[in-house]
């Protein structure tokens, strides 16, 4: 994180994180300065890999894959509520 993002005239979006830490090469809390950009929940999961092998190996691209399939498939459901019930075009993989 630089400086400037943290030190932003701007006010806290209102919305919740997923984040994907890669515990390989990352340095300080998986949390660190989110408080400053966003005022939603922070969710944060864990990937034994650095930024380049977890999209390069599927071992380890496989568990990021699932995890944002689950929360698409939510906030699908969720929008279709919202509509009434009328169906809203499914995320694909």
């Amino acid at each position: 994180w630089s400086s400037d993002v943290c030190s932003s005239d701007l006010p806290p979006l209102e919305v919740d994180v997923l984040f994907f830490h890669a515990d390989a090469g990352f340095y300080g809390r998986a949390d660190r300065h989110w408080d400053a950009v966003v005022r939603g929940r922070l969710e944060v999961h864990p990937s034994r890999a650095d930024h380049l092998t977890i999209v390069r190996i599927p071992e380890r691209f496989d568990p990021v894959a699932r995890i944002l399939a689950e929360r698409l498939a939510s906030l699908h459901s969720r929008v279709e509520e919202a509509r009434g019930g009328r169906t809203a075009p499914a995320p694909t993989m």
